[in-house]
């Protein structure tokens, strides 16, 4: 698994092997005139067993709020974003959920968007393990 399952726990199926991924996401946007960005988005992902890596499958509800501003030069964002262990019901509600803090800036260069994000978990079983997850992105949008 590694340090990946840990700092993108949201995705952290993309760091499993032998894993099949089922996922299905709603998603609201809206974008005031004066650039205020609002978003909300869920859905339920599906890990399927394909090997040894996971002991069964799992069934999980991931949800994520996100506020911020979206201008013509660059964009700022922060939110919260969760994940429900649905498939495990011998757990209480606090077990079976980890949730974190993110911000995101970027800069609009065209077609590259450079930027930078961190994150910071909520929960004592992710943050006994990282303090907080800060990265660099690069986004190429292609029209």
């Amino acid at each position: 698994m590694g340090i990946g399952f840990f700092t993108d726990f949201d995705r952290a199926e993309a760091f499993i092997p032998d894993v099949i991924t089922l996922t299905g996401r709603g998603n609201y946007y809206r974008k005031s005139a004066s650039n205020v960005v609002f978003r909300l988005r869920g859905g339920p992902t599906l890990w399927l067993d394909a090997g040894d890596s996971v002991d069964e499958s799992e069934f999980f509800l991931d949800y994520n709020a996100l506020i911020g501003y979206e201008g013509a030069q660059f964009s700022l964002m922060g939110g919260f974003t969760g994940r429900l262990i649905v498939s495990e019901k011998d757990l209480d509600l606090g077990e079976r959920t980890i949730h974190q803090l993110g911000a995101a800036a970027s800069l609009n260069l065209g077609v590259v968007h450079p930027g930078i994000h961190v994150r910071f978990p909520l929960d004592d079983d992710l943050n006994s393990i990282i303090d907080f997850v800060f990265g660099l992105n690069l986004g190429f949008y292609l029209k």
